[in-house]
């Protein structure tokens, strides 16, 4: 969708919240097609390495778009010091 200029890890988590909010928007629209869900991946510009992904899926309950609740980031394992699970 976009470049971003991702300084820390704690960035990357809160741009793919923001995306993947717009996305579901997106897809929430009435002329839009229903889909059961979406991917965003994030790669490194540079290089191509993968650095994060996260999964939205179509409620069954609201049939809203949501989260799946872990945002996967090459953090966790590049910088596990750095690395705090939120819960």
């Amino acid at each position: 969708m976009t470049d971003e200029l991702i300084n820390a890890c704690s960035e990357l988590k809160a741009v793919f919240r923001a995306h993947g909010r717009l996305v579901a928007r997106i897809l929430s629209a009435p002329a839009v097609p229903r889909y059961d869900g979406f991917r965003l991946i994030g790669r490194r510009k540079d290089t191509g390495l993968l650095v994060a992904a996260v999964e939205w899926t179509r409620s069954r309950e609201t049939r809203a778009l949501v989260p799946f609740p872990v945002t996967w980031t090459a953090c966790e394992y590049v910088h596990p010091e750095d690395f705090v699970p939120v819960a």
